[in-house]
Parts: C-alpha cells; sequence; structure tokens
C-alpha cells in the first residue's frame, strides 16, 4: 500500500466508520420505524427460512446479500427495525473502507500526506447540486450516489468500488494476467451481483464499449487475449445478473422491458442535460482542470465508458406495467455516480498535493474546492431529510 498505517490512519478510519454508522442508522430508522423501501425487504429478510432457495430468489428477490444479513442480525435478538438499520449501516461502512482500501492501494499520492479517511468519509453525504427548478424529487431528478432509502444500493457499493478499482488497475496495466488476480475479480464481482446487478447492469456493457475502442492498433493481438481473459472473469457474475433480470423484468410482478427516451425520468426533471450537470458538478470541474493528463489514463476511459452506458440505460430503459414509475433501471447508473465521484476525489486530491499551487492551478483548485464542498452540503441537507425534521426532496 502507498501509506503505512500509524496511529492517526487508524483513528481516522475508527472515526469515520462510527459517524458513518451512526448517521446511516438514524437515516434508516427515523423515529424507530422503517419506511420507503424497508419495510418490504425487512420483510423478506425475516421470512428467509420459511422458503426454498429457489422460492425465495423468484418471488422475493434475486439479490439476498442485505437480507441475509438482516436475518442474522435479527435471529441475534434485536428487533425488525434495528436489524434492518443496522444491516444498511454495516453495508455502508464497508463501502467506506472499501473506498479507503481502493484509495490506499491504488492511488498515486506517494510523497504526500492525504487524509484519505475523513476525505472519504464525505463521499458518503455528496449529493446533486440542488436546483428547484430542475429538482422536483431530489434523488429521482437527476440520481445521487447516495440514496438512504434503498438498503439492496447501499449493499453493493463497497463491492462495487472495488470492482471497478480491479478491473481498472488490470486495463491500466502491461502484465500477465495471474489466476490469483482473475479469482479475485470474479469473487468480487460475483459479491455485487448477490447484493444486487445495479454495477454489472452497467459496468459489462461499459466494459464492451471500452474493448472495442480500444482493442485496435498495433499490438491488438495481445490486447484481444487480456481483455478476453479479462472479461471471462464477469461470466459467473455475468449468470447470476441475467437470471435476475429475468426474475425481475419478467415475473409475475412485471411485463417486461421498454424502451424510450426520458420516459421515467421526465417524471422529475425537464431537463435532462442540466440534472446531468447538477449531479456531476465536481467530475467535470476535475475532468475540466486535469483534462489532458486524465484522458491519457486508461481508467478514466473505462470511467467514461461504464458511465456513458448505465445513463443511457437509465435515459431509454423502463420497466413495462404498474411498477413502471418505481425507476427500476435507474439504480445502475446511481452506483455509477458514486464511482465516478469517488475516483474524481481522488485524481483531484492527487491535482492538489503533486505540485505547488500557484497561478492557474491555485484558481482551479478553488473552483474544484467549491463545487466539491457544494455538493456534499447539498448531500446533507438531503441526508437530514431523512434523518431530522426538515423537507429538502
Amino acid at each position: 500500500m502507498n501509506r503505512e498505517w500509524n496511529k492517526e490512519h487508524i483513528m481516522d478510519c475508527f472515526c469515520g466508520t462510527l459517524l458513518l454508522y451512526i448517521a446511516t442508522y438514524c437515516a434508516v430508522a427515523k423515529g424507530g420505524e422503517l419506511t420507503w423501501d424497508f419495510p418490504i425487504h425487512a420483510e423478506w429478510a425475516i421470512s428467509l427460512n420459511r422458503h426454498t432457495v429457489w422460492d425465495f430468489l423468484t418471488n422475493k428477490t434475486a439479490y439476498p446479500l442485505w437480507h441475509i444479513a438482516a436475518k442474522l442480525l435479527y435471529q441475534w435478538g434485536i428487533n425488525l427495525c434495528g436489524a434492518a438499520a443496522s444491516a444498511t449501516a454495516l453495508f455502508n461502512c464497508i463501502a467506506y473502507w472499501c473506498v479507503g482500501y481502493v484509495w490506499n492501494r491504488f492511488g498515486r499520492a506517494k510523497t504526500y500526506k492525504i487524509p484519505v479517511w475523513r476525505w472519504g468519509l464525505l463521499l458518503f453525504f455528496m449529493g446533486p447540486v440542488y436546483a428547484p427548478a430542475y429538482t422536483y424529487s431530489y434523488y429521482l431528478g437527476q440520481g445521487t450516489g447516495n440514496t438512504y432509502h434503498n438498503p439492496t444500493n447501499i449493499a453493493v457499493k463497497g463491492v462495487a468500488v472495488l470492482a471497478f478499482a480491479l478491473c481498472a488497475d488490470e486495463v491500466s496495466q502491461n502484465r500477465v494476467f495471474s489466476k490469483r488476480r482473475y479469482l479475485a475479480i470474479s469473487t468480487v464481482l460475483l459479491l455485487s451481483a448477490l447484493a444486487k446487478p445495479s454495477f454489472l447492469q452497467g459496468m459489462i456493457p461499459g466494459l464492451g464499449l471500452y474493448f472495442c475502442l480500444t482493442v485496435w492498433g498495433k499490438g491488438w493481438k495481445e490486447r484481444f487475449r487480456k481483455y478476453f481473459i479479462l472479461a471471462a472473469a464477469f461470466i459467473p457474475a455475468a449468470f447470476v445478473v441475467l437470471f435476475q433480470l429475468v426474475v425481475s423484468f419478467f415475473g409475475q410482478a412485471s411485463e417486461g422491458i421498454g424502451i424510450s427516451y426520458a420516459r421515467i425520468l421526465h417524471n422529475w426533471t425537464p431537463n435532462l442535460f442540466v440534472s446531468f450537470l447538477l449531479a456531476f458538478a465536481f467530475p467535470l470541474t476535475v475532468l475540466a482542470i486535469d483534462f489532458k493528463r486524465l484522458y491519457r489514463e486508461q481508467s478514466i476511459r473505462l470511467l467514461i465508458c461504464y458511465e456513458l452506458c448505465a445513463w443511457l440505460e437509465s435515459v431509454f430503459l423502463y420497466e413495462k406495467g404498474a411498477r413502471e414509475v418505481h425507476g427500476n433501471w435507474l439504480w445502475g447508473s446511481y452506483i455509477s455516480m458514486f464511482i465516478v465521484w469517488t475516483v474524481s476525489l481522488i485524481r483531484f486530491c492527487e491535482f492538489v498535493g503533486e505540485k505547488p499551487l500557484a497561478g492557474k492551478r491555485k484558481a482551479a483548485a478553488a473552483a474544484g474546492y467549491a463545487v466539491f464542498f457544494l455538493q456534499v452540503l447539498c448531500g446533507i441537507f438531503y441526508w437530514y431529510s431523512f434523518a431530522g425534521e426538515l423537507r429538502f426532496y
């Protein structure tokens, strides 16, 4: 790892974990009651032992990771509300640890100090910029990487960050693909599918798009072989996602998948372009101030392909039938947004710390700080709308 652990890192991580756990728990179990998507998921969780595995996966949910965790906590004597809130808070903390690990493991900052665990904590309170004229519903209008009302999207967040980092590292490095790394990537991808298909529904086509754009040219045979092996690591998870999509969108409660431009998003936003800018204000700022270096990075190109595919799914696809307004094709873009925020923050901190800030660099850093903390402030208000009394969305 780029930075050795010391007492300061341990204390930062501990305090960040404690704060995030409490914040998530309060958002979920406001007033001691479950709201939004939690009651139905909690009921499914405690009914686990009353169903066969096949019956549960086909008639309840095909991504049971959160439900297993909540069920275990419930069996240990915690009431249903506390078990659901505790399981969700734990998964959010796991995501926090994954962000810290990825930052320390894959970040380039080796010669200067960055309080990774403090900056990483802010990612979990970020949200899109709030603009009343365009934000009919705060999280549905333009999306957010931190949706407190959905347990399964929180459950997949950590493994999604880790999975993307492992894939990005493979496409960025000129090395032989080892069996150990292949097994690690395949395992993490499978865990992400069991948590929710949100990450893979964008990453699989995104990786395919990236391969198509980069495989050709000098040395294409070596790149094709490397890409083929990486794609093979997705096979177990891809079969799980295929099963999940069939069960979710072609089962008893749904009538299939429809295609229509912005059919769902126009329920909550009058302008998709403006809403995109509100959600990605900080990443776009980071890309603008360090474009020449960032665009040369293979990991950034992969990130753009992944985000593009996830966003296009949210724009064009919808679920037919009574669940159309649920917006179940939006979740992939929410997870991709959080990963974009994470990579953007890492690269911004590197931009700020690698060279002395003066002139244009100082102005660019100031703009980045301003936009970042604006998104964090808006996200804090969104969190408070769950945990407190303010109605912000």
